[in-house]
């Protein structure tokens, strides 16, 4: 009994979950991403080369096992060559037909199963749970037919904006297009697959599956992408992966009558492996050594030259763990979406990347030493928490001026323009003054974090950035949102309003109603902290504002009062208003020159500046009743917020 699912087939074609990015040597990185992520990469390096456990397969064991691929997929071999007791199949092809004109698929030059037992090929084919021996090698693995895949792709292209564009304008736009791939390959030289276990999905499962794709009806439903994709997950069990030496790469053109087009990427990944894949869930996945690139060019007839572009980078080492989705996809196979009281649904873990680099026509925009991204707290399909950490941030800015203004100058239409000369003139004075204020590259650390309890509601927002040279500001603010189950009832009760209200004739959206009640009767807030820190940073704001004032036309009034100050006059100057505003305030708000006062000297001296709410009770809707009793008692007002305010001179 063969496998009905076209998943089965993409996991024995190697399919696995693969993350990003690399560097060449561990014990060279060890310090950026530590010894615990560094002692997993030398194991799957060493995985390559690692003498695999139980004997080699021979050919009709081979045979055996795929064959038992869907009858969707076209298996072809090119021979059998012994080795160390058993059968290496060499240029193995294993392809799918969507047409006559679509077939694609992967070709493997050399096909190794270590560990086989024919007694789990039989269970295979009697679809029950097997383990698919205990590695399986392939090597010299390229993807093939991609051409048709393209191709038909355009064709759909062409025929949906034909329903999209007006008549005239596809004709124009589309009518006589031409997509043609000049090369393209996506190869990797090894994959290996430790512990492969395919788990049988049940007969409902797979009945449901195969009545998807028996029917005619149903265009517009997902569960035929959904379910399947979802079976294959939940059918895979991997103790360890590892893909080595993947180059991707395409090169395509595109002309349209008025333009030619090219299009060229390239992309490379040394090793991407993981661990502990079960059945959805994802326990840890890397990929090291990893480049990318873009390139475009576009020529027209009225282009003296083709206009290029191009876009780049890589990425030192990047880990994900944690990624649990076996419940989700045990809903999703039986086309069955899961009910709000499913709360411990899925987690989409974290991601860390180290040494990102990303370049512009061969001009370094930005770097990242380190980020952490996390997402691995969720309730049903709400997340809990969304944190985010850049570490050791550099932009170049002055770079990226060099980029925009070289990409203009290389654009007829802009270069042929009488006011170009002047445009280049200002971003080459702009570039200048970014140099002499130390602007030119911003380096930086920040990181933010957006925490939902759903039982009790409890949330936490916290951002903080601190820029070298420029000074740090920290914001962060705690308090109440509805909890989930508030949530849940807020949503069917406005359900059941709904219905009502089309009997009714109601115009008012229910759920819109519902949620606005839920949130004005629930958001409250504990606690609110803003704080500032000068280390430069406002004497560069100060200095840039006035170079941008130089670049004016002598006529702008507006540019004319700070074109000829230094920061440190311009800097008084708007302390000084500023504490004149402070003057008017107070004789509404008494409280607020002391405030004022503290701001203006933040603005001429620098030094730090901290803003607080730390009331004794939690500000909802209800305060603003209580407000309004304070009436015209300015500090009671304050005492009320637990307003703070705080002015620290450097």
């Amino acid at each position: 009994m063969q496998l009905k699912s076209l998943s089965a087939g993409l996991a024995l074609m190697g399919a696995s979950v693969a993350t990003t990015v690399g560097a060449p040597s561990v014990l060279a990185q060890e310090a950026s991403w530590g010894y615990e992520v560094s002692g997993q990469l030398a194991n799957y390096q060493a995985l390559r080369t690692e003498a695999p456990g139980g004997r080699l397969a021979g050919q009709a064991s081979v045979q055996a096992l795929l064959s038992n691929l869907p009858d969707m997929l076209q298996v072809s071999y090119g021979g059998f060559e012994s080795e160390s007791g058993g059968d290496v199949a060499t240029d193995v092809t294993i392809s799918f037909s969507l047409s006559e004109d679509i077939s694609f698929g992967v070709n493997i030059g050399e096909f190794r199963v270590y560990g086989l037992e024919d007694s789990e090929v039989a269970k295979l084919a009697a679809n029950e749970t097997a383990e698919l021996g205990s590695r399986i090698d392939l090597r010299n693995v390229s993807l093939v037919g991609i051409e048709s895949i393209v191709d038909a792709i355009a064709s759909e292209m062409s025929e949906t904006a034909t329903g999209l564009i007006p008549e005239d304008a596809v004709e124009a736009e589309l009518e006589g297009a031409d997509f043609a791939i000049n090369s393209y390959a996506l190869t990797y030289d090894q994959i290996v697959l430790d512990g492969f276990v395919w788990h049988a999905a049940s007969d409902e499962v797979n009945a449901g599956i195969d009545a998807l794709f028996a029917s005619e009806t149903g265009e517009d439903n997902a569960w035929p992408l959904f379910a399947p994709l979802a079976r294959f997950y939940r059918s895979v069990e991997i103790d360890e992966y590892a893909m080595y030496d993947m180059d991707m790469s395409l090169d395509m053109d595109i002309d349209d009558g008025q333009t030619e087009q090219n299009m060229a990427m390239d992309m490379t990944i040394a090793l991407s492996a993981g661990s502990d894949i079960d059945r959805g869930d994802f326990g840890f996945a890397l990929s090291e050594g990893t480049s990318y690139d873009l390139s475009m060019s576009v020529a027209a007839e009225e282009l003296s030259q083709p206009i290029q572009f191009a876009s780049g980078g890589s990425v030192g080492l990047s880990t994900m763990s944690g990624m649990n989705l076996g419940v989700l996809m045990g809903y999703l196979e039986r086309q069955e979406v899961p009910d709000a009281g499913v709360q411990e649904l899925m987690s989409f873990g974290q991601f860390e990347s180290f040494d990102s680099v990303s370049t512009l026509n061969g001009v370094t925009i930005s770097t990242v030493g380190r980020t952490l991204v996390d997402l691995s707290e969720w309730n049903w399909f709400v997340p809990e928490r969304i944190a985010f950490e850049g570490q050791d941030i550099s932009y170049n800015l002055g770079g990226y001026l060099d980029f925009m203004t070289n990409f203009m100058a290389d654009m007829p239409e802009v270069a042929e323009d009488p006011e170009a000369s002047e445009v280049f003139a200002m971003f080459g004075s702009v570039r200048e003054a970014l140099v002499d204020l130390d602007m030119d590259v911003i380096n930086m650390d920040m990181g933010m974090s957006l925490d939902w309890d759903a039982d009790t509601g409890m949330t936490g927002f916290d951002f903080a950035t601190d820029a070298e040279g420029f000074g740090t500001l920290n914001m962060g603010f705690a308090g109440y949102m509805p909890s989930y189950s508030e949530f849940v009832t807020a949503y069917e009760d406005a359900g059941k309003g709904a219905d009502d209200s089309d009997k009714d004739g109601m115009s008012e959206d229910p759920f819109d109603a519902a949620l606005e009640e839920l949130m004005a009767s629930e958001m409250a807030l504990t606690d609110f902290d803003f704080e500032i820190a000068d280390d430069g940073g406002m004497d560069k704001v100060f200095g840039l504002a006035i170079a941008i004032a130089q670049l004016m036309p002598e006529d702008s009034s507006e540019a004319a009062m700070i074109r000829n100050a230094s920061p440190a006059e311009l800097r008084a100057l708007v302390s000084g208003l500023t504490r004149m505003g402070g003057m008017e305030a107070a004789q509404v708000f008494p409280p607020a020159v002391g405030y004022i006062n503290g701001i203006a000297d933040f603005v001429m001296n620098g030094g730090a500046l901290r803003v607080a709410l730390n009331p004794d009770e939690p500000l909802g809707a209800q305060s603003e009743a209580q407000l309004m009793q304070l009436g015209d008692d300015p500090q009671a007002i304050l005492d009320f917020l637990g307003f703070e305010f705080e002015y620290t001179a450097p």
